[in-house]
């Protein structure tokens, strides 16, 4: 036989008995290894002020404009789902009230596991509307959305600036 074969046989064989020797000790006992991890928050954010500018005459019975960007952070770690709503306050200028304010968030953007649905246009009122849910919900996540807001005036609605509060929330 060769010389080098017979001492690569020789390491060879002397490794395998090394570590079939050293992985099966004489004796074992084992750790229970346990920990805790502890969830966030959930948070909504949105921006300070839309501020929209001239939108029309006298006489114009509709205007929508954004309310810029919205973003609702899950750090809670979980599997439960989550839902967000909006409320506003009468759009007034001391003398003319809109007669309606609807919201649409448009489709969400996600990161991490997580479902995030709109439920479409909404007519609000002063009580918070579910505007956005997120299901199939799996650790932290997050969705953003950017919600154009539309406010009906009545026709005999006077000149002036217009001035309302919308209040989005977890609900």
């Amino acid at each position: 036989m060769n010389r080098r074969l017979r001492n690569c046989l020789g390491v060879a064989c002397s490794t395998a008995t090394l570590v079939a020797t050293t992985t099966l000790p004489a004796s074992a006992d084992t750790t229970n290894v346990t920990f805790a991890l502890t969830g966030g928050a959930l948070a909504i954010s949105t921006e300070a002020s839309a501020p929209w500018g001239d939108k029309g005459g006298s006489g114009t019975t509709t205007v929508s404009g954004s309310l810029g960007t919205t973003i609702l952070t899950d750090n809670r770690g979980g599997t439960a789902g989550w839902s967000v709503g909006a409320a506003t306050t009468a759009f007034t200028n001391g003398t003319t009230n809109a007669a309606s304010v609807r919201y649409n968030s448009g489709l969400p953007t996600t990161t991490g596991i997580v479902v995030a649905t709109s439920t479409g246009p909404t007519t609000l009122s002063d009580t918070p509307t579910q505007v956005v849910a997120g299901t199939v919900v799996v650790g932290n996540n997050t969705a953003t959305w950017t919600p154009t807001l539309t406010v009906t005036l009545p026709g005999s609605s006077t000149v002036g600036s217009y001035t309302g509060t919308i209040t989005t929330s977890v609900l």
